[in-house]
């Protein structure tokens, strides 16, 4: 796990469903980036998009905010969501938001991939 410097990635090996990575610390300085990274990929209308957090050290309310805005984008067209999050503390943090099982909160990109594509 990364506990320095905020980073963010897109892969976009399949534009239907593409995959944005961060790591660091995701919070009221980054939240911008991240739903500016996020609104750019829901424009183009893919089936699914996959958010990796594996590697955040820290989320705040402002994170939990941009991922919610995302699904609610998503859902307009019914795009899916999925998020990767394979830290506790980070998993915790979705569990007591209540946000889990609304934002489909999973521990690996496997699962995320079938999540997306309607298998799971």
């Amino acid at each position: 796990m990364s506990t320095g410097e905020f980073r963010v990635t897109v892969e976009m090996d399949d534009p239907s469903f593409p995959v944005l990575t961060l790591s660091g610390e995701v919070d009221l300085a980054v939240a911008p980036t991240v739903g500016a990274e996020l609104s750019a990929l829901i424009a183009r209308h893919p089936d699914g998009v996959i958010i990796d957090v594996s590697d955040v050290s820290f989320m705040d309310s402002s994170g939990l905010n941009v991922f919610i805005v995302a699904f609610k984008a998503l859902r307009e067209y019914n795009g899916r969501l999925a998020i990767v999050a394979a830290n506790d503390p980070i998993v915790r943090l979705f569990e007591i938001a209540g946000l889990s099982g609304l934002l489909h909160v999973v521990p690996s990109r496997e699962v995320a991939e079938q999540s997306v594509r309607g298998g799971a």
